[in-house]
């Protein structure tokens, strides 16, 4: 605003300098060319006379008017140049700072490209690259998806900061000895060769990479944690110029790991007869669990459940079997997954809990059922358990106990809670089947009020020589205490193993030590 000012005043100075100065030569000269003495009286006179002098007197206003415009328009001019001046400056800031996003925002996206391809905890090529790096094109591929056994175990005793770095190392081991690895979800992860192989060279492969994995330990701190593994297998071969299909061939490899871990297996490897197999056998069963229905062939077996301190048998748990065709007792083991297969799972549920209610008032002991999330989702089922209850004596529904399946109830919570607060009502208690390989978070345990913690069988066959057993069982009788639950050992099966088990302060043993399972009978 100052500049704009001082030129305004410099043009106008200078118009009326001027324009002062060519009236006064002109005055000037036509004194010296009339001769005349110079004086207001003259000069007035002289201006009387000389119509041009009129026009020179106007000189000095057109000028300072002239200038005073010159002036304006230099300003604006002054100030057009100034702001075309900032805003080339803006746009060369502008365009700097445009370029170095422009590079930001590509860093990122190779940042995200390479994360949507990647593991983000281990780093290693996620299930995406696996498919997106797969050579369609090769002759040969072997695809191997490997599950690592009772990973949960790792994370509800030891926590996941330590899962995590399970899971890290076992990807490392792999990587290090120059196998192509992915991690496909979770616990489980894939390899790949392109290699034509044979039956025997896939044998040799799969021991080398279980006894990589399950022979060293991974370390701890002060712990060796073992891991064993499953494998599933799927040979792919290119035949009549046909590319090979990558989600034929690991659909095929998880086929395979699902059948291995079934027949618990190190590995198995994919082949048509096993679909086959498997949907004969399920069918077959299918049958024969109708028949028995029919024919009152299915039954229920009650194992003992010691009192650890005084030998009592203070409990019993329900089995169900059946007895086929020529009279044999059949493990439900066989059957089981068949009837969940074909919807005839919830008929046995019922029939057990029927059974059950009526083995409490004969032997007049507590008595276990095991209960599924499929029973708690089932309507049916549980119109039947309310009916029963409301019409079981109010002072013998303290003495049923409601087994949940550990390894079911973290993903169901909200339901598992439900179900424990309506048999909660009526005075009935729940146990937790199979502790060890689930409800990572010990805090579910306390939410869900549980009376029993049943620890799994795999921590307590061999705990009499399992270093790492022991610590864990350690850990889980400890929380129990602490919180007012007690503790049932399964699988107790020899007087060594039951020995570490009162030693451990468990409160109840199951087992072949004390007790196979048997009919009523057996116990009146």
């Amino acid at each position: 605003m100052e500049k704009k000012k001082k030129f305004l005043l410099t043009y106008i100075l200078v118009g009326i300098i001027f324009g002062a100065l060519f009236p006064i030569s002109a005055y000037f000269y036509e004194f010296i060319s009339h001769k005349m003495n110079f004086s207001i009286a003259n000069l007035i006179e002289l201006h009387r006379h000389n119509n041009l002098l009129y026009m020179i007197d106007t000189a000095p206003i057109f000028l300072g008017i002239f200038s005073f415009i010159a002036g304006i328009n230099h300003c604006k001019t002054f100030k057009i140049n100034k702001e075309l001046e900032i805003t080339r400056d803006d746009l060369i800031e502008s365009e700097k700072k445009l370029k170095k996003a422009l590079e930001s925002v590509k860093e990122k996206n190779k940042e995200l490209y390479f994360e949507s391809l990647h593991d983000k905890l281990t780093g290693v090529a996620n299930e995406k690259s696996f498919i997106k790096n797969f050579s369609e094109t090769q002759e040969h591929a072997v695809l191997m998806c490997i599950n690592i056994c009772h990973f949960r175990e790792i994370n509800t005793i030891f926590g996941y900061e330590i899962g995590d770095y399970i899971l890290k190392e076992f990807a490392t081991r792999l990587i290090e000895n120059n196998f192509e690895c992915y991690r496909i979800h979770g616990d489980e992860f894939a390899i790949v060769s392109y290699e034509k192989a044979n039956y025997i060279e896939i044998d040799i492969l799969a021991n080398y990479i279980f006894n990589l994995i399950s022979e060293e330990p991974f370390k701890i701190k002060d712990e060796n944690i073992f891991l064993t593994i499953h494998m599933g297998i799927s040979i792919m071969n290119k035949e009549n110029d046909k590319l090979l299909d990558i989600t034929e061939g690991l659909y095929n490899a998880n086929y395979a790991l699902k059948y291995a871990k079934d027949k618990n297996l190190q590995y198995a490897l994919y082949n048509n007869e096993m679909i086959n197999n498997s949907y004969n056998y399920s069918y077959e069963w299918k049958k024969k669990i109708i028949l028995a229905i029919k024919d009152d062939k299915i039954m229920t077996f009650y194992q003992p459940i010691i009192n650890n301190m005084t030998l009592e048998m203070d409990k019993l748990e329900t089995l169900i079997r059946m007895k086929d065709e020529v009279g044999n007792i059949v493990s439900p083991f066989k059957f089981l997954t068949s009837a969940k297969k074909y919807g005839l799972y919830n008929h046995l549920t019922k029939f057990v809990i029927t059974e059950a209610l009526r083995t409490i008032l004969t032997l007049n002991k507590e008595i276990s059922i095991n209960i599924s999330i499929d029973d708690i989702r089932n309507i049916s089922t549980m119109k039947l358990l309310e009916h029963e209850l409301n019409n079981f004596p109010k002072d013998k529904t303290g003495k049923i106990v409601f087994e949940l399946l550990e390894s079911e109830g973290i993903e169901n919570y909200d339901e598992v809670r439900d179900f424990i607060s309506l048999v909660k009502s009526y005075g009935s208690k729940i146990a937790i089947d199979d502790f060890g390989s689930g409800y990572s978070n010990f805090s579910h345990i306390i939410n869900l009020d549980i009376d029993f913690i049943k620890i799994d069988a795999s921590l307590i066959k061999n705990i009499d020589k399992d270093r790492n057993s022991e610590f864990i069982v350690k850990l889980i009788v400890d929380f129990a205490k602490k919180t007012d639950i007690k503790t049932i050992a399964e699988f107790v099966h020899s007087k060594e193993v039951y020995d570490k088990v009162k030693e451990l302060g468990i409160d109840y043993s199951q087992g072949y030590y004390f007790s196979e399972p048997k009919e009523i009978s057996a116990f009146l």
